[in-house]
């Protein structure tokens, strides 16, 4: 009986593209955690940094084990061959259901969260109108004690001022 035998730099090249194809899904999981969650530069560069030394640690887990610790070009070649195959293919078709899975959850949570933020929107305008009277209150009691100090002959401005009227 026939069979036929992939040799073993091949096999590492193969597997190195199946690898590949993991770095898109984990990069695919980054993508759809950035599309959910809004986010600041510094937590999409923090997003970055965890993943390239996820992608580090992988590679050199797999050099250890599959090449006894020896650097292959072409082992990098399929990582980067398995990320593109699996980014233009299975990760496009992935992504784009993603992308409709979360904007409709976002709708629900904006559908779902609108009698509170009905209640939050009234209750807060009820809190501003009661600063805006209180507000008002406050500056019409200043302005009533300048005009009484003014008026009252104790104050030490008027006393000077009646003085040089004088």
């Amino acid at each position: 009986m026939m069979y036929m035998a992939f040799s073993p730099p091949a096999t590492i090249f193969l597997l190195s593209i199946i690898l590949g194809m993991c770095f898109g899904s984990l990069w695919d999981i980054f993508r759809i955690l950035r599309l959910s969650i809004p986010s600041g530069k510094i937590f999409i560069f923090i997003q970055d940094v965890i993943y390239s030394l996820i992608i580090c640690l992988a590679t050199l887990i797999f050099f250890y084990f599959f090449t006894f610790g020896g650097f292959r070009l072409f082992v990098l070649i399929g990582e980067f061959f398995g990320f593109v195959i699996y980014y233009f293919t299975i990760g496009h078709i992935i992504f784009n259901i993603f992308k409709i899975i979360i904007h409709f959850l976002h709708k629900l949570i904006w559908i779902l969260t609108w009698p509170l933020r009905k209640f939050l929107t009234k209750t807060l305008y009820f809190f501003k109108q009661l600063l805006c009277n209180f507000n008002q209150k406050i500056k019409k009691y200043i302005h009533i004690k300048k005009k009484a100090l003014h008026l009252n002959n104790i104050s030490l401005y008027n006393m000077i001022k009646s003085k040089i009227s004088k």
